[in-house]
């Protein structure tokens, strides 16, 4: 049933049968309210008499009394002394019995009897017996039965007009209301319930209009999200494509001169020399298997990045520099070091020292021997700088691409893994840190880490 036609059944009903009760209730109470306001005029009436004879003569009583008695025949007065001598009126002997034994029921009256004292101008007392008679209003009970069909008729058709116009103007907002939920179910960004006033349907209507605006928030973000997995989950089968490749290679030329140590083919019967070239293929094999599982544990780290405490940046630096220090000491690399020891972060201990272990690798693997690496620690920024073989400017970008380099053969010193800047970045994005990177007269390479 729709809400219009509930509502209009509802109110009509309801019309109806307050209608219904309060005519009930005019009839059971009508007569006993007539009865008792006639009742206190009577009374009233017959104090004003009292007052009026109380202390006049009797002549004086008898005259009143019979202008009142032809002036309203309802009420009628019987005067009589002590010896029940009736004054009042002269022509009936008074009986009290016989008044008293008044039986109007058949006449439909009502009878009532009020019994005062008065003292006449010359001190006679004198009793006076007030009698009304009030007639039952049973004509008006038989004229509200004969015009009850009538007038539930006309409740009933007053009240579906009201009920009408109530329900539709009641449901006119709702309605509206309806339409427009419909509609948003399209998903439009230009949708809005525009239902005026100041009730609980315009409240309604107001959060109605920000449960959309969030529901269309929250899908656009999803859909964002959804995109981010995918270019993730794309980015992941590339780097696994590309992994593979870089695994591959070196393993097939390894297993090519293994195979000729094992034959005696030409040069590979040289045992000594090729096993130092199969343990340098290991260790780089190695190196590059260990920065492929840290670019896969990213998303581990990701989810415990929560985990902060309050970390030193120059300690974490002295640490990594440690083995460094030592190839400085032997003339390989002049080192300069410039650590505010009071520079503290709030992150994770992991990612920052994947951070600073990558990025201090990476500048110590491309600075020829003997030139200079200078790692600078202040304001929460990581300055390193070293001397470097000359850049394409335009390859600065491919620098944090997986597997890229500067030099892309594997037997030079600078031939490296590829994924060193890569990591480095991804952490760093994950913690919203900025990375900058500058090539001076292209062969000065400059990183900056800001972790703020």
């Amino acid at each position: 049933m729709k809400l219009f036609t509930k509502n209009f059944l509802y109110t009509t009903t309801i019309i109806f049968l307050v209608t219904t009760l309060l005519l009930a209730i005019l009839y059971v109470s009508m007569p006993k309210y007539y009865l008792y306001t006639q009742e206190k005029k009577a009374a009233k009436t017959v104090d004003d008499v009292i007052t009026q004879i109380d202390g006049k003569s009797t002549d004086e009583i008898v005259e009143f009394l019979t202008k009142q008695f032809l002036k309203d025949n309802n009420l009628n007065f019987t005067v009589s002394d002590k010896n029940n001598l009736i004054i009042f009126p002269d022509f009936i002997n008074f009986q009290e019995d016989i008044i008293l034994s008044v039986d109007s029921s058949d006449l439909l009256y009502y009878s009532n009897i009020i019994n005062k004292t008065i003292v006449t101008n010359k001190g006679q007392k004198l009793d006076v017996v007030a009698q009304y008679s009030l007639q039952q209003i049973t004509d008006a009970r038989d004229v509200l039965i004969r015009l009850y069909p009538f007038l539930l008729l006309m409740a009933l058709i007053l009240g579906s007009l009201a009920a009408f116009l109530y329900s539709k103007h009641s449901t006119k907002r709702i309605l509206k209301l309806m339409d427009k939920t419909t509609d948003m179910r399209e998903l439009r960004h230009d949708i809005m319930c525009d239902v005026s006033g100041n009730d609980e349907i315009s409240q309604l209507a107001d959060n109605i209009n920000k449960l959309y605006n969030t529901h269309l928030e929250t899908i656009s973000m999803l859909k964002q999200e959804i995109k981010k997995v995918e270019q993730a989950e794309q980015s992941k089968s590339n780097f696994m494509r590309m992994a593979s490749h870089e695994l591959k290679t070196p393993l097939a030329g390894m297993t090519g001169i293994v195979d000729g140590m094992i034959y005696n083919v030409g040069k590979f019967k040289d045992r000594d020399t090729y096993l130092l070239v199969c343990q340098k293929l290991l260790k780089e094999q190695a190196d590059l298997i260990q920065n492929i599982l840290s670019v896969t544990s990213l998303d581990t780290l990701d989810s415990v990045h929560h985990t902060k405490e309050t970390i030193c940046l120059a300690e974490l630096i002295e640490n990594q520099l440690e083995t460094y220090r030592l190839l400085g000491d032997l003339g390989e690399y002049i080192i300069t070091i410039n650590l505010d020891k009071q520079d503290y972060i709030e992150g994770n201990r992991l990612m920052v020292d994947q951070v600073i272990s990558n990025v201090l690798s990476n500048a110590f693997r491309y600075t020829p021997y003997g030139k200079t690496v200078a790692i600078t620690l202040a304001n929460h920024q990581l300055i390193v700088e070293n001397d470097c073989l000359p850049i394409d400017i335009q390859s600065i970008e491919q620098l944090f691409e997986p597997f890229y380099r500067f030099d892309d053969s594997r037997d030079k010193k600078t031939g490296g893994t590829g994924l060193g800047l890569y990591i480095v970045k991804q952490v760093a994005e994950k913690n919203h840190w900025r990375i900058t990177i500058n090539v001076t007269d292209k062969n000065t390479f400059k990183i900056v880490i800001d972790f703020k």
